[in-house]
């Protein structure tokens, strides 16, 4: 029996050996041992000489039946909980002992299905294999994941990783003529035969009548899927008809040059990949990136820093929509040109005035930096659902862009149980943000100094309300 690899032992492979020559029925021509690996850890053993074997024609007709949804799915779970998959049900299951009966049938099935489609193990039916999941995140990347285990792949590597390992399977039916060979080869062979608008309704979770409407004459365009993916980080509650003015806002390319964002987009990436930014919480990483942000652009802390004069520089096209859903703040895109946008909803819930509109451009800015089209789609909806690591930090991010910790230290020492108000009133008005944003950056700050506990107190009850 010869041994085939297939695939990287880095990333994502399979040890593939066969049980027998030839054979005449698919379960027989079929069967054999699997190995897979993530990351050089082994989560399926190879066992063979060692363990039964097993028909692997399940495993082609898994990839045949799921491949559109591997494909097109693009982004976090359907929740937007963006927790590891093998956990993400625990994660859920917390999250509906609040919601109503309802809401938890919806959102069950919605993960459920997606689950089904994305973990490979469930190919093996009658068999307890360990969970093996494939994810498609971005455009470019995806994460293959298994207990303990995850690593970020390009996209296009795990797909000709598994394209590789269908064909394997499919080669030993080729020659027979059985219903079931017939029909997997053929599933296998037109796996991504669907049109545009079927394409749409995965990428966007949405019914295939509200894909339709939205993309009337729309629907070969190269975006398409781009904002398809988008409407996937928004409730059900807000219609793609809804959404629609986002879409039109961010087709309009524009030319402004594109190399300083691109420049330093490079280098942001760089930092928060280093080993000691990396480890870190996400909120913390946020707030070390914004503290990058403004050394490597050279505005003082001390300084209230011009969101709209710094994306004008990067060539960020900014605009604004007035679409009465509240719960979508904005929008940001980078397009296959390289050219950015971010697209702000004056109606939106964290979004409206000057100094939510401020907020908001620096959050969608964090994204522009290190995630679009990298641990997220090219195209982001700041939503309910959008992935909640990522919003984490994007939040840290647009606080300590608009107030450092830094100057809210310094007026710290200054502070006393009664003039709370009057302190943070004076850095919303010095640094062009909210009163809650001043006094949660307050908060944070009196960690750093020596305060006496009523003072800590005080702040927490400003906060509170502040936020009704």
């Amino acid at each position: 029996m010869t041994t085939q690899f297939i695939g990287h032992t880095t990333t994502l492979g399979f040890s593939l050996t066969w049980q027998e020559a030839a054979a005449d029925q698919p379960m027989l021509a079929t069967r054999g041992w699997l190995g897979a690996t993530v990351a050089n850890h082994e989560v399926w053993p190879h066992g063979a000489h060692d363990s039964e074997s097993w028909p692997w024609i399940e495993l082609l007709e898994f990839l045949a039946r799921h491949w559109r949804y591997l494909e097109h799915e693009i982004g976090s779970d359907p929740l937007g909980l963006d927790e590891p998959l093998d956990c993400v049900r625990e994660v859920a299951e917390a999250r509906w002992d609040d919601a109503s009966e309802a809401v938890r049938d919806v959102e069950e099935a919605q993960l459920l299905g997606y689950l089904r489609s994305h973990d490979l193990s469930r190919a093996l039916r009658g068999a307890l294999a360990p969970k093996l999941f494939v994810a498609r995140r971005s455009e470019r990347w995806a994460r293959v994941s298994a207990a303990n285990v995850s690593v970020d792949v390009p996209w296009q590597e795990v797909s000709e990783t598994l394209v590789s390992l269908g064909d394997a399977i499919a080669a030993r039916l080729s020659a027979l003529t059985d219903s079931r060979s017939v029909s997997v080869c053929l599933a296998w062979a037109e796996r991504s035969k669907l049109d545009v608008v079927a394409q749409l309704v995965i990428a966007s979770g949405r019914d295939h009548e509200q894909v339709s409407k939205l993309m009337q004459g729309a629907a070969g365009e190269p975006s398409a899927e781009r904002f398809a993916v988008a409407a996937r980080m928004v409730s059900e509650r807000v219609s793609l008809v809804d959404l629609a003015p986002f879409f039109d806002a961010l087709r309009e390319e524009t030319e402004a040059d594109r190399d300083p964002l691109s420049l330093l987009r490079k280098r942001a990436v760089a930092h928060i990949g280093a080993a000691d930014v990396a480890a870190m919480r996400r909120y913390e990483q946020g707030y070390t990136l914004a503290r990058w942000y403004r050394e490597e652009r050279k505005i003082p802390e001390t300084d209230r820093i011009d969101l709209d004069a710094e994306l004008t520089a990067l060539g960020v096209f900014v605009r604004s929509v007035s679409v009465d859903q509240p719960e979508v703040d904005a929008m940001c895109a980078l397009h296959p040109s390289g050219a950015a946008s971010i697209v702000v909803n004056t109606f939106g819930e964290h979004a409206q005035g000057a100094l939510g509109r401020r907020a908001t451009l620096a959050h969608e800015l964090c994204h522009l930096l290190v995630d679009l089209g990298i641990v997220i789609p090219f195209v982001e909806a700041k939503s309910v659902r959008a992935p909640k690591h990522t919003e984490q930090r994007a939040n840290a991010f647009a606080a300590e862009l608009l107030v450092p910790q830094s100057e809210a230290a310094r007026v710290a020492h200054e502070l006393t149980a009664l003039n709370v108000p009057e302190t943070v009133r004076a850095l919303s008005h010095r640094f062009g943000a909210s009163q809650t944003l001043c006094a949660r950056q307050l908060s944070y700050a009196l960690r750093r100094v020596d305060v006496d506990t009523s003072i800590d107190d005080a702040v927490a009850e400003y906060i509170r309300a502040l936020e009704g």
